[in-house]
């Protein structure tokens, strides 16, 4: 079957719409004449493919949102995992400065640097305490003096 090059003058806003990359207007004008040739010229059938097209745009666009979603997701894990390994390592470092300190959990290097790292200051001093080979020397009522 050959093919015949015609030109047709359409509205601006029909215009516009066929400038989207996804259509194919040859095939459209094609799609859409044939449908009209076979219903005898019943301009409800150029509606219902055009209900048709407007439906399909709609899954493409809900499968490019799904697959949007999941690039998020994907990278919003990556980031979880960037910013764990980073709170380690600051988690560490704290451990690391508290050798010359005592493992007291009443210490301001401990109570200062808890919340930075999601822990509580008994549980950095506990940490530091077995890091460093130290006594952990829980918080107590009394005012005596306490050894480093």
């Amino acid at each position: 079957m050959s093919k015949h090059n015609i030109s047709a003058t359409v509205d601006d806003d029909v215009y516009e719409f066929l400038q989207q990359d996804h259509i194919n207007i040859s095939g459209l004008v094609n799609q859409c004449l044939k449908q009209y040739m076979d219903t005898g010229g019943d301009v409800s059938a150029v509606r219902d493919l055009r209900i048709q097209q407007l439906m399909d745009e709609a899954d493409e666009y809900n499968t490019l949102a799904e697959k949007k979603r999941e690039q998020a997701k994907e990278l919003q894990e990556a980031y979880d995992k960037v910013e764990e390994q980073s709170e380690d390592k600051r988690r560490e470092k704290i451990i690391e400065k508290a050798r010359s300190i005592p493992a007291d959990p009443t210490h301001p290097h401990f109570t200062t640097n808890a919340d930075g790292v999601d822990a509580t200051p008994e549980e950095l001093a506990k940490e530091a305490a077995e890091y460093h080979g130290k006594t952990y020397q829980p918080e107590d009522d009394t005012d005596d003096f306490r050894s480093i």
